[in-house]
């Protein structure tokens, strides 16, 4: 090396890179010394050699490129808050979490706060921070680094990174002497977080302390649990952290709290004057979650005041996240605590009756006999726990309604379906027979939930339940849309995806070949509807395979030859006959005039003559060309596809097949 560099060699920022990994430093200097700008990339993207210098760790290299005049601002790039983001290469060192690195990348350099044209980056305060480097963050402050452009970078300030981590006193100390945020902006829109909402979740007194005494707001209001300082602390149960506040000036509770602590946090609260106006605005959501929690001291204690008192229970139903006091008591089982609230006037719901399916038969009925109206959820859990519905059928309880079950889905085994509209969709999916025979002789029904419920058996195959189904008004317009969720298989990552159905195009799906033939006298044969991958009713016949309602659909039923693919994954009857390789299906469809050369869907598409390629189904290809499957001219760009495709997937005969027959198209012009 020392030879080549005698003779003139030079040294490229490659080599000079590369040479950052060196133990001998004497090396070093001779290579570096022969270097005219230590500065200089290989790419503007990739790192400088004083950039793999910290990389690499090696501090006696970094200080002799630092003596070259190599530029600690040069900016790199580092991951940060789960992205790509720029930082200069003081920030790089900060990652090094070695001071000894930060002290050399100090000394060299002469600018602390860069200015890149207004061009955002990472700050090292803001780095050294985010790992919890108390010294670091320490020397860059001394050093001179703005502490203020680094509060206001990435989804925290600087005092909320620095309380999740261990040494987060003395962390926050240094960041307060050098005039760390301690308020997010007053704004119009609640926060989700606060640094002193932090340290209080976190069980940090000295910290809270410390906070409080720098001036944190205490009566802000957040847009997550427990909403306010006051409400984490006497959700936290912590009476040190609770008069800290109250002495320091804090009096908002919020009117969403749902939880006290302790029941020495509650005498605490009775005892300060505060238990009161926290149970005036919360104290049905506060009861409800003691008694959920199982501690029954805390609650009696509760309702000794009047936690549970009516005026503040909600006229309505709860939102299923949320339970009522009744509710949560009959839930854990104590129907000694139940009886006493419905004494006191405790409204009998939905949700109430759904927790006590189940449980004490006699308890139920005394419920049944307070309670009137519509319970869907109710009905819905006895389903569930396979318990009779007579009962409630003799109490005279309305099953109509929507059960308050599910949120945003249903996940069964193989796929999600949506959440349920009525309890005879939960009686399909549970695959009860009876129960649902029972349901629909309950009350008359809507068309739309008929409808639904069809096409929840059919997408389920239960033929039995859909064929029970049948005989009532039913709307065969109703689209169920079912959704396969991302996944891995042998071969990787599946992606997840959405298919839409009405009965008919279920029952053709699923092959349940009786039920399809009573719906197509009925429905629109030949429609497509809307979003990716839809099919028509003679589209999935073909996809199946299925002769018999292929001729049914057509012969019978008016379906149309040429139906348009659906915009993205659709393709016509023809092109899915051509990619599943149904060479008599294909035919049948040529003979009635199906467009052999029919465009494919937009996105996700392929022709005829694409997906026959695409599988490697030499019979099929060769039956499209006889047929005048088009491979020059107009068929310009299906031939290359095809070709592309038939290659991509190892299928050569295909490619060479469509080769051939193209020259000799190109031999006798007559041809084309």
């Amino acid at each position: 090396m020392r030879t080549l560099i005698s003779h003139g060699a030079i040294v490229t920022p490659s080599c000079l890179s590369t040479a950052t990994k060196l133990e001998d430093i004497g090396v070093f200097g001779e290579i570096v010394n022969s270097c005219s700008d230590v500065n200089t990339r290989t790419g503007w993207q990739d790192p400088s050699a004083l950039a793999q210098a910290v990389e690499h760790r090696n501090v006696p290299i970094i200080q002799m490129l630092l003596a070259k005049g190599a530029n600690v601002n040069d900016l790199t790039i580092v991951n940060f808050e789960d992205d790509i983001a720029t930082t200069t290469i003081l920030g790089l060192g900060v990652q090094s979490q070695s001071i000894d690195i930060i002290h050399a990348l100090l000394w060299g350099c002469p600018e602390m706060n860069p200015d890149f044209d207004g061009m955002p980056y990472i700050s090292p305060v803001t780095l050294a921070v985010k790992v919890g480097n108390v010294q670091i963050t320490q020397a860059l402050l001394q050093a001179g680094v703005n502490i203020k452009p680094a509060d206001e970078q990435g989804k925290m300030t600087l005092l909320e990174r620095a309380i999740r981590h261990p040494m987060a006193l003395t962390l926050c100390k240094v960041l307060i002497e050098y005039g760390a945020r301690i308020n997010r902006p007053v704004s119009t829109q609640k926060n989700e977080f606060s640094a002193l909402l932090l340290a209080l979740e976190g069980n940090s007194p000295e910290v809270v302390e410390l906070l409080i005494d720098a001036g944190a707001r205490l009566n802000d209001e957040y847009s997550n649990p427990p909403y306010t300082a006051l409400g984490a602390a006497i959700k936290k149960g912590d009476g040190v952290l609770i008069n800290s506040l109250l002495v320091a000036g804090a009096a908002f509770v919020g009117t969403k709290l749902q939880t006290i602590g302790t029941l020495g946090t509650a005498m605490y609260l009775q005892a300060n004057g505060v238990l009161q106006g926290v149970l005036r605005v919360s104290g049905p959501c506060i009861l409800a979650d003691a008694l959920s929690d199982e501690k029954i001291d805390l609650a009696q204690y509760l309702l000794e005041h009047n936690a549970d008192h009516e005026g503040r229970i909600e006229n309505e139903d709860p939102p299923p996240s949320k339970q009522t006091p009744l509710g949560a008591a009959i839930q854990v089982r104590d129907f000694g605590f139940a009886q006493r609230l419905l004494e006191r006037g405790a409204k009998v719901t939905d949700s109430v009756l759904a927790n006590a399916i189940g449980g004490d038969p006699a308890f139920l009925e005394q419920l049944l006999a307070r309670f009137r109206g519509s319970a869907p959820t109710t009905v819905g859990t006895a389903l569930y726990q396979e318990e009779p519905l007579q009962l409630l059928q003799e109490a005279g309880v309305d099953p109509t309604g929507v059960p308050q079950l599910f949120r945003d889905f249903w996940e069964l085994e193989e796929f999600e379906l949506p959440p349920p509209e009525s309890v005879l969709e939960i009686a399909v999916v549970v695959g009860s027979r009876e129960d649902l025979q029972f349901l629909l002789q309950w009350m008359p029904w809507s068309p739309r939930l008929i409808g639904r419920a069809l096409t929840f058996a059919i997408l389920l195959d239960l033929n039995e339940l859909a064929e029970d189904i049948m005989p009532f008004n039913h709307d065969l317009t109703q689209e169920i849309t079912i959704e396969y969720p991302s996944g891995e298989d042998d071969y990787g990552e599946v992606e997840g995806e959405r298919e839409t159905y009405r009965p008919l195009e279920a029952a053709i799906n699923r092959q349940m070949t009786p039920i399809a033939r009573k719906l197509m006298a009925k429905a629109d044969v030949n429609y497509l509807g809307h979003g990716a991958r839809r099919r028509t009713a003679l589209q999935y016949a073909v996809e199946k395979g299925n002769m018999e309602l292929i001729n049914l659909l057509i012969s019978e039923h008016g379906a149309r030859i040429d139906s348009p693919p659906a915009m993205d994954g659709g393709a016509t009857a023809l092109q899915i006959a051509c990619l599943k390789g149904y060479i008599g299906i294909a035919r049948k469809l040529l003979d009635l005039g199906a467009d052999i050369n029919e465009a494919p869907a937009k996105y996700n598409g392929r022709t005829a003559l694409e997906g026959a390629a695409e599988h490697g189904r030499i019979d099929m290809l060769q039956v499209l060309l006889d047929e005048g499957a088009l491979i020059v001219g107009e068929g310009e760009t299906q031939y290359r596809r095809a070709i592309e495709l038939a290659e991509r997937n190892g299928y050569q005969s295909a490619a060479r097949l469509l080769r051939t027959w193209r020259d000799s198209v190109y031999l006798n012009p007559e041809a084309v």
